[in-house]
């Protein structure tokens, strides 16, 4: 268990969220509303969620996660800043655009190719990159 900035400490899958500098109140925010939140859904919380205020190359290669939080746009595209990384760290090196399929092929099937603006998506790791990364 890693509690997160407020002290509060959940038992659940890990979580990965690196943010931008320029975030920081987002984060506080974030923070504050999970902390106060959550628990008066759950009365006994088991969410565990790590937030990495780091660059996603400096998270040891032998960090596992359960889900990774993607600010990818309406289209799935993993392409810019943070997702352009997580491409680069989880995709092979021979298919860049791995994700990218994986998160439009669902984005098709559910929203006709385009999420709605707030929205969010799971979108399961292919498996041929479970294996891999």
């Amino acid at each position: 268990m890693i509690p997160i900035r407020t002290g509060v400490e959940y038992n659940h899958p890990d979580i990965l969220y690196s943010p931008p500098l320029h975030a920081r109140e987002i984060i506080s925010a974030f923070n504050a509303a999970v902390t106060e939140q959550w628990p008066s859904f759950a009365p006994n919380p088991t969410l565990d969620i790590h937030i990495l205020n780091s660059s996603l190359s400096d998270i040891p290669s032998t960090t596992k996660f359960d889900l990774v939080v993607s600010p990818a746009n309406s289209y799935g595209r993993l392409d810019g800043a943070f997702d352009d990384a997580i491409s680069r760290a989880f995709c092979p090196a021979d298919d860049y655009d791995a994700l990218t399929r994986a998160a439009q092929k669902i984005l098709y099937e559910l929203w006709r190719g385009f999420a709605p603006p707030g929205s969010f998506t799971l979108v399961p790791f292919p498996e041929e990159i479970e294996d891999v990364n």
